[in-house]
């Protein structure tokens, strides 16, 4: 493997890429662990697919849902009132949004940058996931109606829970809280990137994949890079 660039590691277990650090690469656990940050950013774009999806569903669900005799309000097909507007659009609409801000957001994390977009994102994930969930049973209270799922059949009226809310409001909270969590954990190791040049950064990940010599010593840092250690990546 080759950068094009002579790296370094100094005594101070710091690798430098044309005189830039790097990373600061201690034990093979830390190697593993910062290499894995690309794979797991590429998920992101999986849980912005899937949230994006999710949130169609839910949003559309009581104006397609009729049309099959899956109604959960006892509405035609494609009949807006206050509670499907509440209760389905509004939430589905949130979700998307996160879910399309989680989409665009997932190819800049790796580099660092997107972070508070995405903890934007998953905040308002869980929160459309929350209402989604909350909000029929809350429909009684905001509203004049005494309920929002017609009586039915109990195995009929779980699968109007799940379908309307229960199912929707996990799948995009789960989505939410990936996506700050993800945002949380990787703050550090984004953070040792950020301020470097954009064509480091790139190279930022597979750079960290040799380890440091076992009987390096760490010493006083200087202040100045000291590229007079042993070299762990030459052209």
């Amino acid at each position: 493997m080759s950068l094009g660039r002579r790296q370094q590691l100094d005594q101070n277990g710091i690798a430098y890429l044309e005189g830039v650090p790097v990373e600061a690469v201690r034990t093979p656990a830390q190697v593993a662990t910062t290499s894995a940050v690309g794979v797991r950013a590429s998920g992101l774009t999986l849980v912005g697919v899937i949230t994006i999806l999710i949130a169609i569903w839910g949003a559309v669900i009581p104006f397609i849902g009729p049309t099959f005799a899956y109604s959960a309000d006892g509405s035609s097909a494609w009949n807006m009132n206050n509670a499907h507007l509440v209760l389905a659009v509004l939430p589905g609409a949130a979700a998307f949004v996160a879910g399309l801000a989680i989409l665009v957001v997932a190819p800049r994390t790796v580099a660092g940058s997107g972070r508070d977009v995405l903890s934007l994102a998953g905040l308002l994930g869980l929160l459309a996931g929350a209402w989604f969930v909350v909000g029929p049973l809350a429909w009684p209270v905001v509203s004049t109606a005494t309920h929002y799922f017609v009586p039915a059949a109990p195995l009929r009226e779980l699968g109007f829970q799940i379908g309307y809310a229960l199912g929707p409001g996990l799948l995009v909270g789960i989505s939410g809280g990936f996506a700050l969590g993800w945002a949380s954990r990787h703050q550090i190791a984004s953070a040792a990137w950020m301020g470097m040049p954009k064509h480091l950064a790139r190279h930022a990940v597979t750079a960290t994949t040799v380890a440091a010599p076992a009987n390096s010593q760490p010493l006083a840092v200087t202040g100045q890079p000291l590229v007079t250690g042993q070299p762990v990546v030459s052209e």
